[in-house]
């Protein structure tokens, strides 16, 4: 038998083995690779006492989340911070954000969702809290799978132009989506379809946002 939080701290230490041998660095919370087309990382959250929706008293849940941040990306912050007086941050620093936007598009459902909830229950027949074997082999079976998937989506969106050319591929685009477009695009120089993007930015609500890019779109 193998208690609740010792399964946990498990599963953890084989997230770290499945990243590593990618270039990944980090903790039980966050896994980071950073290359000089971008980063990527692997978030874990906690989400105890629930398993589909059902509620599981003791049981222990977490989520893993993967976040690309595409070079260019990185560098237009730099010029928002710049402009605010702010000093430039290096990409591997932890607080370098990025679109969001892409980061759950793309993954398999099958065999499980790559951003799954991973429950482990109580074991009712042993007292104590000793862990549900049936949730333990779920999770040994799925996780390394999972995390494997996670990483080499990030790995590939953060490839020269993979970001900006999935983004132009979306049918259903929304003011957020033109914002990246916009700066990614301004990468290449000056083109009529940065153009369009700077166009469908404007069509909103003026801001300050919308400025910057236009700023930073000029600047390049």
């Amino acid at each position: 038998m193998i208690d609740l939080d010792g399964a946990v701290r498990d599963f953890m230490k084989d997230i770290g083995k499945t990243l590593r041998p990618l270039g990944f660095r980090g903790s039980r919370n966050r896994w980071t690779l950073v290359t000089e087309h971008g980063k990527v990382e692997i978030d874990r959250s906690t989400r105890n006492n629930w398993r589909d929706g059902e509620y599981f008293q003791g049981a222990r849940g977490f989520m893993l989340t993967q976040h690309a941040i595409p070079e260019a990306w990185w560098r237009y912050e730099n010029f928002v911070r710049e402009h605010h007086g702010s000093p430039p941050l290096d990409l591997d620093d932890a607080s370098v954000s990025g679109p969001r936007i892409m980061d759950f598009h793309g993954l398999p459902s099958k065999p499980v969702s790559p951003t799954h909830l991973w429950t482990i229950r109580p074991d009712p027949d042993h007292p104590g809290p000793a862990a549900h074997p049936d949730d333990i082999d779920f999770v040994r079976e799925h996780l390394p799978w999972a995390v494997e998937t996670l990483a080499r989506r990030g790995m590939e969106l953060i490839e020269p132009a993979r970001y900006l050319k999935e983004l132009l591929n979306q049918s259903d685009r929304q003011i957020g989506d033109w914002e990246c477009i916009a700066v990614l695009l301004a990468e290449y120089g000056p083109s009529s379809a940065l153009d369009e993007a700077i166009s469908h930015l404007n069509d909103g609500e003026p801001d300050e946002r919308t400025e910057m890019i236009e700023r930073y779109a000029a600047a390049r």
